[in-house]
């Protein structure tokens, strides 16, 4: 049985093996999205490097204790066994099914007023619930992280920032949709927990990336994570790490041997492509996606390959190759009689 498409994200696609119910299948893809809209053209080692760049990172939160996460495997031999085809490799994973909270937990770790969501701050200091010091210079570090979660919106809308108390809200309701609860004050009481969970997950896995981020050299400046629940061996529901980790698509990276506060830092990230496509191209957000020219996907390819290199001190070339013999090695093994 072989997988079947069912659904598809702006960069990535989720399969399932009707043998195998308990699993997902995240095909990370070569598309790419800026302003909630996914462009003509792919971006070379695109889909590759962000899940192997996100399996290193779920890895390393796991090893540390700061969470648990959906990865079921990854290598080839597995994959290839659950009815994986051969043109995945490197860039999908199995996964827990679960069901996904439907929120973006963001945490920020310096103020960048380039982000439009930094705009509440420039009014009043206050991120969403957040307050924060006045006359913040640019790329300066925050007192403390902080947690200024936003709704999941569909493929193609924008997502809302919204506060901690409104988390518990959309987690309220989502329970209520999802779940069958005794009373509404005890769904409420769970949702609150809930929402207390994913803020401390989110901001020690953040603190955690950031400190080790710095011990490489690059600066994390601020990240999205997505959770969702599941019931464990013993019966009991708990909150996992969903999607992918501190990826270049979901986080700001800098280089900290030429950060200098009170400027734009140079991008490590998909800000490069989101700076090129709203000022050189001058793209309204609203229009069709404009073509960018293979040229800068090409830059912006080489700028996600050399964040990975950076962070796991290994070239993409030999993960590449690697994965290549890894997966003819596992495809020679099944096709042998037994």
């Amino acid at each position: 049985m072989s997988l079947e498409l069912v659904a598809q994200g702006k960069t990535c696609d989720i399969y399932q093996n009707r043998l195998y119910q308990d699993l997902m299948f995240f095909h990370r893809t070569d598309r790419f999205s800026v302003g909630d809209k996914v462009f003509p053209g792919t971006v070379q080692y695109k889909g590759f490097v962000l899940n192997q760049m996100s399996l290193n990172w779920m890895k390393l939160l796991e090893d540390e204790g700061i969470l648990k996460t959906h990865i079921v495997a990854s290598d080839a031999l597995t994959l290839l066994t659950y009815g994986v085809p051969h043109d995945f490799l490197g860039s999908i994973i199995a996964a827990k099914a679960c069901v996904p909270i439907p929120l973006e937990c963001i945490v920020r770790g310096y103020y960048i007023p380039e982000s439009k969501s930094w705009d509440p701050y420039k009014v009043d200091g206050n991120m969403y619930g957040n307050q924060l010091p006045a006359g913040l210079m640019e790329s300066e570090i925050l007192p403390t992280p902080i947690y200024t979660p936003s709704t999941k919106a569909a493929v193609g809308e924008h997502d809302e920032n919204i506060t901690f108390e409104q988390t518990i809200d959309v987690i309220e309701r989502f329970l209520m949709e999802r779940f069958v609860l005794d009373t509404q004050g005890q769904t409420r009481a769970v949702a609150e927990q809930i929402a207390t969970n994913l803020r401390k997950k989110s901001i020690l896995a953040y603190s955690f990336a950031h400190e080790y981020a710095l011990s490489k050299n690059i600066i994390l400046a601020d990240t999205k994570l997505e959770f969702g629940i599941i019931k464990n061996d013993a019966g009991n529901w708990e909150i996992i790490l969903i999607d992918e980790a501190f990826t270049p698509d979901t986080s700001r990276y800098w280089d900290a041997t030429t950060y200098v506060i009170s400027k734009p830092q140079p991008s490590m990230d998909k800000q490069f492509i989101r700076r090129h496509i709203y000022q050189v191209l001058g793209w309204d957000g609203k229009t069709s996606p404009p073509v960018v020219d293979d040229l800068t996907l090409g830059e912006l390819s080489q700028i996600y390959c050399n964040i990975y290199e950076r962070l796991f001190d290994r070239s993409i070339k030999d993960v590449t190759t690697e994965v290549s013999w890894e997966w003819k090695w596992a495809a020679e093994k099944l096709a042998q009689p037994e």
